[in-house]
């Protein structure tokens, strides 16, 4: 499966996201959330596997990783970091948006080649998963 990080400070994330797409018939089950959508070529499953656990941090914070274009990047070595796994780029950029826009506070997602996008402009043509 592919997959990026979802980086952010804010402590109610994970709520945001659960209204966000419990309405679209997402599962919640305590920090899992699975959003089955039909798979028509830009969307499908959508899985989020909740907060990062420090010992994993790592995984996100250790370098390599770039900004994209313009993007001011948050404090890596305390951001927190959420594992999301998706088939589809236009998905990911559509849920990213949106749940930045949720939460009010800054959102960032880091892709596959470690470059770092603020959540409401990422470019699903570039967004490597």
């Amino acid at each position: 499966m592919r997959a990026a990080v979802f980086l952010s400070f804010d402590e109610s994330l994970q709520r945001h996201l659960e209204d966000l797409l419990r309405p679209r018939g997402a599962l919640v089950n305590g920090e899992f959330v699975r959003l089955q959508g039909p798979e028509d070529g830009d969307h499908g499953w959508f899985t989020w596997f909740g907060r990062i656990p420090e010992s994993r941090a790592s995984d996100f914070r250790d370098p390599p990783w770039e900004s994209a274009d313009g993007v001011a990047l948050p404090d890596i070595s305390t951001v927190d970091g959420y594992y999301v796994e998706c088939r589809f780029e236009q998905q990911v950029a559509e849920i990213a948006k949106e749940l930045a826009e949720a939460s009010g506070q800054p959102l960032w997602v880091q892709d596959g080649n470690g470059v770092i996008w603020d959540a409401r402009a990422v470019d699903p043509r570039r967004l490597v998963l």
